[in-house]
């Protein structure tokens, strides 16, 4: 299982060997249920001085945002990614619907 995702569409491989540098990365934390990878970012703690992990909260399974030590967890890491981005004028508006005059500006 590779997640893809970035933006050359290189594909990412799982490993135990714990992130070294900030960024983006996918943790599958294999101990916990339902054993789906999530997205989180390393950063680095300057009190602590050391990389901490950034998990977002999520509505399925329902779970509250965390800041995690990825030292002290047993997961597979996958990254880091290239976040995508888009730049004013490099996207397609989105029409609004027939009952709206315009377009949605979906970057906004």
């Amino acid at each position: 299982m590779s997640p893809a995702g970035t933006n050359n569409d290189q594909k990412l491989t799982w490993t135990k060997v714990k992130p070294a540098k900030a960024g983006w990365y996918w943790m599958l934390n294999q101990e916990e249920e339902p054993g789906l990878p999530t997205i989180v970012q390393l950063v680095y703690d300057w009190e602590s001085r050391h990389l901490i992990a950034l998990v977002p909260a999520s509505r399925y399974p329902i779970f509250a945002s965390a800041v995690v030590d990825p030292q002290k967890i047993d997961a597979l890491w996958a990254g880091p990614l290239a976040i995508p981005s888009v730049a004013r004028g490099n996207h397609r508006p989105i029409s609004r619907g027939p009952q709206e005059d315009g377009e949605a500006d979906i970057a906004a």
